[in-house]
């Protein structure tokens, strides 16, 4: 049965509550206003100035919007959806009421703590990159003929999700803060991309709400058509991340930083969970691409090594002597190469059994390029040096990127065309 047939089973449309498309303009707007207040703390971190007004006010009244707005999505919908509503809106006003309390805990924290305040603050940022994911999920799951841009809402979790890592790895490794590298994590290019994420969220969810808004009728079965439409977000979110890596390595050198160490972290974490969506994806295409299945899940296994082999690395001093001539630096570069063998060889297969449903040039673009772009944006940070092999990194990055979109609008248009 071809995938044409299964999104044609059952359609029964449903129209969902315009309220919803209100709560979605306001969780929007909140990450909009997000967005304008973490790229201008980025800016005044860089030029080591106090936080101005437009930062601090930014972000309360984004928070405070972005929980109005949960709190409305959560009564407007049903079933698996609300419940996971529930949880980011207890979870982000959880988050809002220490926000608001910052300045106490943190003078505790010091008196009392002083170790637990940097564990604290990654948990802070952890716990809103958590919640922006769930609600790109939601807004997945609702269907793509309502949320005709999911793309941009799961590339902007997923920014944000990679600042959230790159935040709380000095953590997770013990690095001292006095180290100079890892101070410098307070003007890390990803921050600046998270803020970008943000503003990408943002996006997503105005397009997701004028929908809802129209009175735009949805298949409520989503099951029939998950794989495809998953697998497109998440091709867009590894070519996104793709280009975000080659200019976090480009830009690092400016800020005073490494390039080796954001090479390590800039886009880690969002790269992880890019790789857990395209799991799910191709599980759910299984009856098709259950060859992909196993290379996707080996694919995950290489990603875990990799993080393994860096945490350990950074764990045990990565920035001074005692990493040289170990085991994990020797046996690194093969689990890396191994990596990204297993990334091109896995998109192939889903490419090929997916060529009917989309043009495969879309496929063979994604492919060649977004793979391409971040081995050769590493391996040209290998020395500190390489900048025009990184641009030319993140030139195919962008290619992917475009052809990624395309890809993704390919499958909104067979999702919608029933």
């Amino acid at each position: 049965m071809t995938y044409r047939a299964l999104a044609n089973a059952s359609p029964v449309p449903v129209r969902p509550p315009q309220i919803l498309g209100f709560a979605l303009y306001l969780i929007g707007t909140g990450c909009l206003a997000l967005g304008v207040s973490q790229l201008a703390r980025f800016a005044e971190n860089l030029h080591a100035i106090p936080f101005s007004p437009l930062s601090v006010w930014s972000f309360v009244i984004g928070e405070a919007m972005v929980l109005l707005g949960l709190a409305i999505a959560w009564r407007a919908t049903k079933g698996h959806q609300r419940r996971l509503l529930g949880v980011a809106a207890t979870l982000w006003l959880t988050l809002f009421v220490v926000e608001m309390q910052r300045e106490r805990y943190v003078l505790y924290l010091l008196a009392h703590a002083p170790g637990a305040l940097g564990g604290s603050l990654a948990a802070s940022i952890v716990g809103r990159a958590i919640v922006l994911l769930v609600v790109a999920l939601v807004v997945h799951a609702s269907g793509r003929a309502f949320a005709s841009r999911t793309w941009a809402t799961t590339l902007g979790a997923l920014l944000v999700v990679a600042d959230a890592w790159a935040g709380a790895w000095p953590v997770l490794t013990h690095v001292r803060l006095e180290n100079l590298a890892a101070g410098l994590f307070q003007t890390t290019p990803s921050m600046a991309f998270g803020g970008i994420g943000l503003l990408l969220i943002a996006g997503g969810l105005f397009t997701a709400g004028r929908d809802v808004l129209g009175a735009v009728t949805i298949d409520p079965t989503p099951a029939l058509r998950a794989g495809l439409p998953l697998f497109a977000d998440a091709a867009v979110a590894i070519a996104g991340l793709a280009v975000t890596h080659a200019v976090a390595l480009a830009v690092s050198s400016k800020l005073g930083g490494s390039m080796h160490d954001s090479d390590d972290t800039s886009t880690l974490g969002g790269e992880i969970v890019a790789w857990t969506l395209m799991m799910v994806a191709i599980h759910r295409m299984k009856p098709l691409t259950a060859r992909a299945e196993a290379l996707a899940l080996a694919t995950a296994c290489a990603f875990v090594a990799v993080t393994a082999l860096r945490y350990v690395l950074w764990s045990n001093g990565v920035l001074g002597a005692d990493a040289h001539g170990s085991l994990p630096t020797t046996i690194r570069p093969a689990a890396e190469v191994a990596r990204w063998v297993l990334v091109i060889v896995t998109l192939s297969a889903v490419a090929k059994a997916r060529a009917r449903h989309v043009r495969s040039s879309l496929f063979v673009g994604m492919l060649a390029a977004s793979a391409a772009s971040s081995m050769v944006a590493s391996y040209g940070s290998a020395d500190g040096a390489g900048l025009v092999v990184i641009g030319l990194a993140a030139l195919l990055g962008a290619v992917a990127l475009h052809a990624a979109i395309g890809m993704a609008a390919e499958v909104r248009r067979i999702e919608i065309s029933r």
